[in-house]
């Protein structure tokens, strides 16, 4: 249960928004204290759904995969020869996990740009969003203009799929946010997202979401804290929890809670 989203645009630099959530599969309980999301290699960001643990056990094996030697550190690899290349390691992984992870799935969303080509104005790199689920891990991938994607079960939620159809594409009123700031529509879309969560609560999908923008040379990672002044009463402050940003420390966080992070699933 988790919604990680990616778009790609015409400004330069792809957007990946995901949310924090974690559902035990054993209780069904939810924790809000996942990072799902991380740069794997230049210009490239990746985030996961479905079994937690194996999540981790694909990202680190496209850390791998992408990792440069020394004498190539000044080089970066291309989103869509890297998903067209990996998927077959992912397969391998998935077909060799337990068959209880295997049951939780896995899908894994890039978004990155390209090291070399631009599309118009110099520096602005061409950004792509590309997706590979379980069992096959054969690529999707989709190329510039503002196209969006997701994983995860907020996009099976009708109204959060209509949120996306809004802003998607070049004719929606989040492309003037850009005009006289770099970024603008990532933000615009953070927000977006942020309110269509905030007033639609769904089971198994946090209110809270981390947003990463991905340039070439540069990713950052943004988090929608934000304070919210009710009517009559006293601004409340929204930030984000704490939240394990790796493995051990997300099983560490569960046995805290008397869970098992093999039953974790997002």
């Amino acid at each position: 249960m988790t919604w990680v989203i990616g778009s790609s645009t015409v400004f330069g630099y792809g957007v990946l928004i995901s949310d924090i959530r974690v559902t035990s599969s054993r209780e069904g309980k939810e924790y809000d204290i996942l990072q799902k999301a991380y740069p794997v290699g230049d210009f490239i960001v990746t985030g996961f759904a479905g079994s937690v643990e194996l999540g981790f056990m694909l990202l680190e094996d496209l850390r791998q995969f992408l990792k440069l030697p020394e004498e190539a550190k000044d080089c970066a690899w291309h989103p869509e020869w890297v998903a067209n290349n990996w998927g077959h390691r992912a397969k391998t992984i998935y077909e060799t996990a337990s068959p209880i992870l295997q049951n939780q799935g896995a899908s894994v969303l890039m978004v990155g740009v390209s090291p070399d080509k631009d599309i118009g104005i110099p520096g602005w790199a061409q950004s792509y969003v590309c997706i590979l689920r379980s069992p096959l891990f054969s690529p999707e991938i989709l190329i510039g203009g503002n196209e969006i994607s997701s994983i995860g079960s907020g996009g099976n939620v009708n109204v959060y799929a209509q949120a996306l159809k809004e802003v998607e594409g070049m004719n929606n009123p989040l492309i003037q946010l850009e005009v006289g700031r770099h970024g603008g529509w990532a933000q615009g879309i953070g927000m977006h997202i942020s309110d269509i969560l905030k007033d639609n609560p769904t089971p198994g999908i946090s209110q809270y979401i981390q947003i990463f923008v991905v340039q070439r040379g540069k990713i950052t990672l943004y988090e929608m804290n934000e304070t919210v002044y009710p009517k009559n009463s006293e601004p409340i402050e929204r930030k984000m929890p704490r939240v394990a940003r790796g493995y051990p420390e997300f099983v560490k966080m569960l046995e805290d809670v008397r869970e098992n992070a093999t039953s974790a699933i997002c």
